[in-house]
């Protein structure tokens, strides 16, 4: 009888295709899974609970592999098993001179983390007021320079760049606390763009990001490639993109030589794409951009405005960070891996940074919790799950009696099948199994169909893997 295998999972989480016509080796589900170097389906490790945070303190942030919260109060010092404390002076938090005073009855101005970076070793911190503000702070001091009001921020070439409104603005050579420029003929690196004059849609600038040694500047609708230099007057405006930009803030990231953003129409990235080294748009996101675009009406822009993306130690893997869920990408030279998956949010992701070799997680329930593995890894009982498109067996019209399947495996999984090319809610329990099937008895599938989608599951609080299937069926011919 023929044999139908399914070599490995490279492909990962991909509906660019339909149900029925999408190849072996994609998924349309995969979540709670990440896709190995090997191109196998591995079950994620644990969230792992490991500190709670002051409830009056803000996001978290990372130095030198140090955790940290943002808090006005007492300086904490880094206790084992909890994080530090940035004290910054945010309780009765002084008005720049500039606009009106916050409204009457703010007890507490601050809102949340902006954003933030490092400068010489210190934080670089920007706080949102519920004034609607940006607060800039440098070594946990106020700066009280009128033109430090940048709601994005970003340290490269010896001085800070940030985003507010349509302008780049800029600080003085190694001073992030001096924004205004000095009068007369003086130059002391500080200053601003207005990039408005080089496109109508960077009215309202969103973040930035290094790439290629320039910076890219990003609005909602338009990115701006710039090469900027410590002295204000050698910068030049390097190439404009339309149509594509950015939708939240902290959604931008450095990834090798390239750049990953977080757009309106999903996961992108800015590439080289010729000699010139001019920039374009390229769509490493595009296997999910159906969701992206379903996440969007349903939700809105504003939902992923607290969205991060971010890189795992260690693994090279690439998070993109939302409320409810995070898309995780594996990237791998060999086999030419570029794959993504889903992980469920066991709560609210609130911000997230990098401490090696974890990924820190903050939650709406101001825990802090650790992601990655330092020595052993850990697993929770959280369902992982795998489901395949109505594969045809290359035989898309052929009624075919599907026989037995033969998968290699680690843990202990339940199969189902689906075998409806018509509709995907629609499956039957076949068998479960502990780890490969090659050693067992045949493992026993009769159903019948001219399709049949594989559904893989398990809830194994240990190590889970799937790797090459094979399905044995009858179509009537003579192999």
């Amino acid at each position: 009888m023929p044999v139908y295998q399914i070599q490995d999972f490279k492909s990962g989480l991909d509906l660019r295709k339909s149900y029925a016509t999408a190849p072996a080796g994609s998924l349309r589900t995969l979540r709670n899974c990440v896709v190995s170097a090997g191109a196998e389906i591995e079950k994620r490790t644990a969230f792992i609970p490991w500190a709670a945070a002051p409830a009056t303190s803000f996001g978290v942030v990372s130095r030198n592999g140090a955790v940290y919260v943002v808090e006005s109060g007492t300086t904490g010092g880094i206790v084992d098993g909890s994080p530090g404390v940035i004290t910054l002076p945010l309780s009765g938090l002084p008005i720049p001179p500039i606009g009106p005073p916050p409204p009457p009855g703010s007890s507490h101005p601050v809102a949340a983390l902006a954003d933030w970076d490092l400068f010489n070793g210190q934080f670089y911190i920007v706080m949102l007021g519920t004034d609607g503000r940006y607060y800039h702070f440098y070594n946990q001091q106020m700066i009280i320079d009128p033109m430090a009001t940048s709601s994005s921020i970003r340290t490269y070439g010896s001085k800070m760049y940030g985003v507010d409104g349509r302008l780049l603005r800029f600080s003085a050579i190694n001073n992030p606390i001096m924004w205004t420029p000095p009068g007369g003929t003086d130059n002391n690196g500080s200053g601003y763009i207005d990039l408005s004059a080089q496109d109508a849609d960077s009215t309202q600038l969103i973040g930035l990001e290094v790439y290629l040694g320039n910076m890219a500047i990003f609005s909602n609708l338009s990115t701006q490639i710039w090469k900027l230099d410590p002295d204000p007057s050698l910068n030049q405006f390097v190439q404009l993109l339309r149509s594509t930009g950015l939708i939240a803030a902290n959604g931008a990231l450095q990834f090798g030589s390239d750049v990953l953003y977080l757009s309106s129409h999903g996961v992108r990235s800015l590439k080289v794409q010729n000699v010139s080294l001019t920039a374009g748009t390229t769509d490493i996101g595009t296997p999910i951009d159906e969701i992206f675009r379903d996440l969007i009406i349903q939700n809105g822009e504003a939902w992923f405005a607290h969205a991060r993306c971010l890189i795992q130690p260690r693994s090279g893997r690439v998070f993109v960070i939302l409320p409810d869920r995070i898309y995780v990408l594996s990237t791998f030279q060999e086999p030419a891996i570029t794959a993504w998956s889903m992980f469920d949010a066991p709560f609210q992701f609130v911000d997230a940074c990098v401490a090696e070799p974890w990924v820190i997680l903050r939650g709406d329930d101001n825990m802090l919790y650790r992601y990655g593995s330092d020595v052993t890894a850990q697993y929770d009982a959280t369902e992982a799950e795998v489901i395949t498109p109505a594969l045809n067996c290359d035989s898309p019209s052929k009624n075919k009696i599907f026989h037995s399947f033969d998968v290699g495996a680690e843990g202990t999984w339940t199969l189902s099948v689906g075998c409806d090319p018509n509709n995907q809610d629609t499956e039957e329990d076949v068998a479960t199994f502990t780890g490969s099937t090659y050693v067992n008895p045949t493992m026993s599938m009769p159903e019948q169909s001219t399709h049949i989608s594989l559904r893989f599951r398990t809830t194994d609080a240990s190590r889970a893997r799937l790797g090459q299937v094979n399905l044995i069926f009858d179509d009537g011919s003579t192999d």
